[in-house]
Parts: C-alpha cells; structure tokens; sequence
C-alpha cells in the first residue's frame, strides 16, 4: 500500500488515477494546499455533477445516456438504459454534494 501523500508532497503536486480499468474512468488529483493542521483527513473542495451509474461503459457512454435524456422521443431500448442508470427524463439528475463527500472521507479516516 502507498500513501497518497509520498505522491503529492507540495501544492500543485497531481497525480493520474484510473478508476475501473474496464471502463476506464480517468481522474486526475491535485493537491491544492498543504495543511499545517493535524487533521490528516483529506477534504474535497469542489466538485460538480452526480456520481455516475457503475459499470455504465464509461465516460463516452454517461455522456450519451444525458444527451438521449434530453431527447423529445427516447425508444424503448434507450428509455431502459436511462432507467438502469436512474436518469430518467422526468428525474431531477443528483448533484455533486461536498458535504457527503468530506462525511466520506471522514468516516474512511477515522480510526477510533
């Protein structure tokens, strides 16, 4: 196991990250500021956008379920992937929440 902080030591230091090599989802992480606190948790900053269905194909294929939910006319077999996917047309898409992904990230540091 290799801590994240041997790779990212100073502000501006990133790194690339693929998560699920089947669908490729390539992530790129930038440290944005060092602490001088002694809080090791890390914290997200900024995000936008609801987490993606798993193992829907990837990038190229969760940007084409959002297009055919904006469509006039879906067919059947498309308005099943988009109920897979829980994108239906009439469904409000999740936004990104900052707050649960420090809670997150704060539950998986947390060693007591």
């Amino acid at each position: 196991m290799l801590c994240v902080g041997h790779l990212l030591a100073e502000a501006g230091d990133s790194l690339n990250y693929v998560y699920d090599f089947g669908d490729n989802w390539q992530h790129k992480i930038t440290l944005e500021k060092v602490s001088t606190k002694a809080n090791k948790v890390p914290k997200v900053s900024a995000g936008n956008g609801g987490c993606p269905a798993e193992d829907c194909g990837g990038i190229e294929e969760w940007n084409h379920l959002l297009a055919i939910r904006t469509q006039s006319e879906i067919d059947e077999e498309d308005l099943e992937k988009l109920e897979w996917a829980n994108l239906l047309p009439e469904d409000d898409l999740p936004a990104f929440d900052k707050v649960a992904a420090n809670e997150s990230l704060q539950a998986l540091f947390s060693y007591e």
